[in-house]
Protein backbone atom coordinates (compact mmCIF):
# COMPACT_ATOMS: atom_id res chain seq x y z
CA UNK A 1 0.00 0.00 0.00
CA UNK A 2 2.59 2.26 0.60
CA UNK A 3 4.72 1.93 -2.52
CA UNK A 4 1.70 2.44 -4.22
CA UNK A 5 0.82 5.40 -2.11
CA UNK A 6 4.26 7.32 -3.52
CA UNK A 7 4.12 5.93 -7.39
CA UNK A 8 0.60 7.86 -7.03
CA UNK A 9 1.93 11.08 -5.84
CA UNK A 10 4.78 11.04 -8.23
CA UNK A 11 2.15 10.91 -10.67
CA UNK A 12 0.22 13.61 -9.35
CA UNK A 13 2.77 15.98 -9.35
CA UNK A 14 4.07 15.09 -13.09
CA UNK A 15 0.94 15.73 -14.22
CA UNK A 16 0.91 19.24 -12.15
CA UNK A 17 4.01 20.10 -14.13
CA UNK A 18 3.24 19.65 -17.40
CA UNK A 19 -0.27 20.86 -17.26
CA UNK A 20 1.55 23.88 -15.91
CA UNK A 21 0.68 27.41 -18.34
CA UNK A 22 3.53 28.12 -20.97
CA UNK A 23 4.10 31.65 -20.07
CA UNK A 24 5.26 30.27 -16.90
CA UNK A 25 8.72 29.22 -18.30
CA UNK A 26 8.74 31.97 -20.72
CA UNK A 27 12.76 33.36 -21.30
CA UNK A 28 12.81 37.07 -21.83
CA UNK A 29 14.39 38.12 -25.20
CA UNK A 30 17.66 39.76 -24.84
CA UNK A 31 17.87 43.68 -25.10
CA UNK A 32 19.65 44.55 -27.96
CA UNK A 33 23.49 46.19 -26.90
CA UNK A 34 23.94 50.13 -27.20
CA UNK A 35 27.39 50.92 -29.03
CA UNK A 36 28.63 54.21 -30.65
CA UNK A 37 31.21 54.79 -33.05
CA UNK A 38 34.55 56.70 -32.61
CA UNK A 39 35.50 57.86 -36.12
CA UNK A 40 39.20 59.23 -36.55
CA UNK A 41 40.00 61.05 -39.40
CA UNK A 42 43.45 62.60 -40.89
CA UNK A 43 44.94 65.93 -41.11
CA UNK A 44 42.59 66.69 -44.04
CA UNK A 45 39.38 64.97 -42.85
CA UNK A 46 39.54 61.76 -44.57
CA UNK A 47 38.76 58.40 -42.74
CA UNK A 48 41.53 57.23 -41.03
CA UNK A 49 39.84 53.91 -38.70
CA UNK A 50 37.28 53.66 -36.21
CA UNK A 51 36.42 52.30 -33.05
CA UNK A 52 32.92 50.85 -31.71
CA UNK A 53 32.39 51.36 -27.78
CA UNK A 54 29.58 50.57 -25.44
CA UNK A 55 28.58 53.21 -22.82
CA UNK A 56 31.24 54.36 -20.21
CA UNK A 57 33.59 51.93 -22.10
CA UNK A 58 37.57 53.81 -22.07
CA UNK A 59 38.39 54.62 -25.61
CA UNK A 60 41.72 53.41 -26.57
CA UNK A 61 43.29 56.13 -28.46
CA UNK A 62 46.33 53.63 -28.71
CA UNK A 63 44.60 51.19 -30.95
CA UNK A 64 45.13 53.92 -33.96
CA UNK A 65 47.98 53.68 -35.81
CA UNK A 66 48.91 57.71 -36.42
CA UNK A 67 52.62 56.29 -38.62
CA UNK A 68 51.14 56.71 -41.63
CA UNK A 69 50.22 60.66 -41.21
CA UNK A 70 54.51 61.08 -40.99
CA UNK A 71 55.58 61.84 -44.98
CA UNK A 72 58.23 64.29 -46.49
CA UNK A 73 56.43 67.26 -48.32
CA UNK A 74 59.98 68.33 -49.93
CA UNK A 75 63.42 67.63 -49.28
CA UNK A 76 63.40 70.05 -46.54
CA UNK A 77 60.01 69.85 -44.83
CA UNK A 78 58.18 66.82 -42.93
CA UNK A 79 55.02 66.55 -41.34
CA UNK A 80 53.67 63.91 -38.32
CA UNK A 81 50.85 63.36 -36.02
CA UNK A 82 50.71 65.88 -32.98
CA UNK A 83 47.62 65.28 -31.49
CA UNK A 84 43.98 64.63 -31.20
CA UNK A 85 41.59 67.77 -31.93
CA UNK A 86 39.53 66.01 -28.15
CA UNK A 87 40.38 63.36 -26.83
CA UNK A 88 37.20 62.33 -24.63
CA UNK A 89 37.83 59.60 -22.22
CA UNK A 90 34.39 58.05 -23.25
CA UNK A 91 31.07 58.70 -25.21
CA UNK A 92 27.30 58.87 -25.29
CA UNK A 93 27.02 58.80 -28.70
CA UNK A 94 28.91 58.31 -32.38
CA UNK A 95 31.75 61.11 -32.91
CA UNK A 96 34.34 62.28 -34.97
CA UNK A 97 38.03 62.86 -34.19
CA UNK A 98 40.75 64.68 -36.18
CA UNK A 99 44.33 64.18 -36.04
CA UNK A 100 46.21 67.87 -35.77
CA UNK A 101 49.43 67.76 -37.35
CA UNK A 102 53.09 68.92 -36.48
CA UNK A 103 55.57 70.36 -39.65
CA UNK A 104 59.17 70.96 -38.88
CA UNK A 105 60.95 73.04 -41.97
CA UNK A 106 64.79 73.20 -42.43
CA UNK A 107 66.31 76.32 -43.59
CA UNK A 108 69.60 77.89 -44.07
CA UNK A 109 69.31 81.76 -42.63
CA UNK A 110 72.77 82.56 -43.53
CA UNK A 111 75.56 81.19 -45.10
CA UNK A 112 79.34 80.74 -43.66
CA UNK A 113 81.30 84.26 -43.63
CA UNK A 114 84.37 82.63 -44.89
CA UNK A 115 84.56 81.78 -48.35
CA UNK A 116 88.23 83.54 -48.86
CA UNK A 117 91.33 81.16 -47.78
CA UNK A 118 94.92 82.06 -48.31
CA UNK A 119 96.17 78.36 -47.14
CA UNK A 120 95.21 74.54 -48.28
CA UNK A 121 95.58 73.05 -45.04
CA UNK A 122 92.94 73.34 -41.78
CA UNK A 123 89.95 73.02 -42.06
CA UNK A 124 86.79 74.86 -44.00
CA UNK A 125 84.86 77.37 -41.65
CA UNK A 126 81.15 77.38 -40.92
CA UNK A 127 81.51 80.51 -38.48
CA UNK A 128 78.49 82.96 -39.71
CA UNK A 129 76.18 79.94 -40.76
CA UNK A 130 72.81 79.75 -39.54
CA UNK A 131 70.51 77.02 -39.93
CA UNK A 132 67.39 76.38 -38.31
CA UNK A 133 63.79 73.93 -37.75
CA UNK A 134 60.94 75.83 -37.27
CA UNK A 135 57.79 73.64 -35.91
CA UNK A 136 54.33 75.00 -36.58
CA UNK A 137 52.03 72.40 -34.31
CA UNK A 138 48.27 72.79 -34.54
CA UNK A 139 46.55 72.89 -31.31
CA UNK A 140 43.05 71.91 -30.68
CA UNK A 141 42.15 75.53 -29.53
CA UNK A 142 39.47 77.66 -32.30
CA UNK A 143 40.42 81.02 -33.18
CA UNK A 144 37.60 83.88 -34.01
CA UNK A 145 37.47 81.85 -37.48
CA UNK A 146 36.84 78.22 -36.04
CA UNK A 147 40.52 77.47 -37.57
CA UNK A 148 43.15 75.75 -35.11
CA UNK A 149 45.37 77.63 -33.24
CA UNK A 150 49.06 77.14 -34.73
CA UNK A 151 52.51 77.59 -32.04
CA UNK A 152 55.75 78.09 -33.59
CA UNK A 153 58.87 77.20 -32.39
CA UNK A 154 62.27 77.92 -34.07
CA UNK A 155 65.36 75.58 -32.91
CA UNK A 156 69.13 76.64 -34.37
CA UNK A 157 70.94 73.21 -35.45
CA UNK A 158 74.11 75.73 -37.02
CA UNK A 159 76.32 74.02 -34.47
CA UNK A 160 75.05 70.35 -35.54
CA UNK A 161 76.16 71.09 -39.31
CA UNK A 162 79.20 69.77 -41.24
CA UNK A 163 80.54 70.74 -44.57
CA UNK A 164 81.88 68.38 -46.74
CA UNK A 165 84.96 68.47 -47.77
CA UNK A 166 85.69 69.36 -44.15
CA UNK A 167 89.55 69.60 -44.78
CA UNK A 168 90.56 72.21 -47.06
CA UNK A 169 93.84 70.01 -49.14
CA UNK A 170 90.93 68.24 -49.97
CA UNK A 171 88.44 70.95 -51.06
CA UNK A 172 91.77 72.42 -52.92
CA UNK A 173 93.25 69.40 -54.27
CA UNK A 174 92.52 69.61 -58.15
CA UNK A 175 91.82 73.49 -58.45
CA UNK A 176 91.90 77.11 -56.06
CA UNK A 177 87.69 77.06 -56.07
CA UNK A 178 86.07 74.21 -54.34
CA UNK A 179 81.98 73.95 -54.11
CA UNK A 180 80.67 72.79 -50.07
CA UNK A 181 78.38 70.98 -49.17
CA UNK A 182 76.34 71.48 -45.71
CA UNK A 183 74.74 68.49 -44.24
CA UNK A 184 72.84 68.35 -40.82
CA UNK A 185 74.68 65.54 -39.03
CA UNK A 186 73.19 62.06 -39.86
CA UNK A 187 71.57 63.31 -42.72
CA UNK A 188 72.44 62.02 -46.71
CA UNK A 189 71.24 65.11 -48.31
CA UNK A 190 72.80 68.96 -48.50
CA UNK A 191 70.69 71.54 -47.04
CA UNK A 192 72.90 74.01 -49.02
CA UNK A 193 76.15 74.52 -50.98
CA UNK A 194 78.59 77.24 -51.59
CA UNK A 195 81.69 78.64 -52.86
CA UNK A 196 84.90 78.65 -51.56
CA UNK A 197 88.39 80.30 -53.04
CA UNK A 198 92.01 79.47 -52.20
CA UNK A 199 93.93 82.81 -52.58
CA UNK A 200 98.05 81.31 -53.38
CA UNK A 201 100.83 83.34 -52.68
CA UNK A 202 98.97 86.30 -50.81
CA UNK A 203 101.45 89.37 -50.34
CA UNK A 204 104.14 87.03 -52.11
CA UNK A 205 104.84 89.83 -54.54
CA UNK A 206 108.23 88.66 -55.80
CA UNK A 207 107.08 84.96 -56.14
CA UNK A 208 109.35 82.77 -54.48
CA UNK A 209 106.93 81.01 -52.28
CA UNK A 210 107.01 83.77 -48.98
CA UNK A 211 105.71 86.45 -47.71
CA UNK A 212 108.21 88.25 -45.90
CA UNK A 213 109.93 91.62 -45.08
CA UNK A 214 111.31 91.42 -48.60
CA UNK A 215 107.91 91.33 -50.00
CA UNK A 216 106.88 94.80 -48.04
CA UNK A 217 109.82 96.64 -48.76
CA UNK A 218 109.15 95.83 -52.15
CA UNK A 219 105.53 97.19 -52.27
CA UNK A 220 106.75 100.11 -50.22
CA UNK A 221 109.38 100.82 -53.33
CA UNK A 222 106.52 100.71 -55.84
CA UNK A 223 104.47 102.90 -53.78
CA UNK A 224 106.85 105.29 -53.66
CA UNK A 225 107.56 104.86 -57.45
CA UNK A 226 103.43 105.44 -57.46
CA UNK A 227 103.46 108.71 -55.38
CA UNK A 228 106.20 110.25 -57.22
CA UNK A 229 105.27 110.63 -60.54
CA UNK A 230 101.78 108.15 -60.70
CA UNK A 231 103.40 105.93 -63.71
CA UNK A 232 105.25 103.30 -62.10
CA UNK A 233 104.27 99.88 -63.52
CA UNK A 234 102.26 97.16 -62.06
CA UNK A 235 102.24 93.81 -63.07
CA UNK A 236 98.58 92.10 -62.64
CA UNK A 237 100.32 89.62 -60.18
CA UNK A 238 102.04 92.06 -58.22
CA UNK A 239 98.94 93.92 -58.15
CA UNK A 240 96.74 90.85 -56.96
CA UNK A 241 99.21 89.64 -54.63
CA UNK A 242 100.34 93.53 -53.26
CA UNK A 243 96.90 94.34 -52.68
CA UNK A 244 96.55 92.86 -49.45
CA UNK A 245 93.53 94.43 -47.88
CA UNK A 246 91.53 94.39 -51.29
CA UNK A 247 91.14 98.44 -51.04
CA UNK A 248 92.02 98.84 -55.08
CA UNK A 249 95.72 100.11 -54.05
CA UNK A 250 99.17 99.21 -53.16
CA UNK A 251 100.48 101.71 -50.67
CA UNK A 252 102.25 101.52 -47.42
CA UNK A 253 99.24 100.16 -46.00
CA UNK A 254 100.26 96.87 -47.70
CA UNK A 255 103.64 96.97 -46.59
CA UNK A 256 102.70 97.18 -43.32
CA UNK A 257 100.00 94.04 -43.20
CA UNK A 258 102.76 92.01 -44.84
CA UNK A 259 105.24 92.90 -42.24
CA UNK A 260 102.59 91.84 -39.24
CA UNK A 261 102.13 89.03 -41.32
CA UNK A 262 105.90 87.50 -41.69
CA UNK A 263 105.98 88.92 -37.67
CA UNK A 264 103.29 86.30 -36.78
CA UNK A 265 104.54 83.37 -39.20
CA UNK A 266 108.07 83.96 -37.52
CA UNK A 267 106.77 83.71 -34.14
CA UNK A 268 105.45 79.99 -34.98
CA UNK A 269 101.85 81.71 -35.44
CA UNK A 270 99.71 80.47 -38.17
CA UNK A 271 98.62 83.60 -39.31
CA UNK A 272 95.35 84.61 -40.58
CA UNK A 273 95.03 87.18 -43.27
CA UNK A 274 91.46 87.71 -42.62
CA UNK A 275 92.27 88.32 -38.60
CA UNK A 276 95.28 90.96 -40.01
CA UNK A 277 93.47 92.78 -42.44
CA UNK A 278 90.38 93.38 -39.88
CA UNK A 279 92.78 94.40 -37.05
CA UNK A 280 93.88 97.75 -38.45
Amino acid sequence: MLIKKYIAAFTAALTLSFSLPYSSFAVNAPSEEITYTVTFCDFDGNYMDSLTVGPDEIIDYSLIDTSSLQKHIDVYTEQAFSSWNMTPETTDCDITIYALSKTAVLSIDQMPSKTRYYSRSGNVSLDGLKVSITIHTQTPQLDGNNKYIVTTDVIDISSSCIAEPAALDAAFANASTATISIYPIGENKPIGKYTINCVDGHGDVNSDGRTNAVDASLVLKKYAEISSDGNAALSDSFKKSGDVNYDGKINSVDASFILRYYAMASSNEIPDWDEIISNK
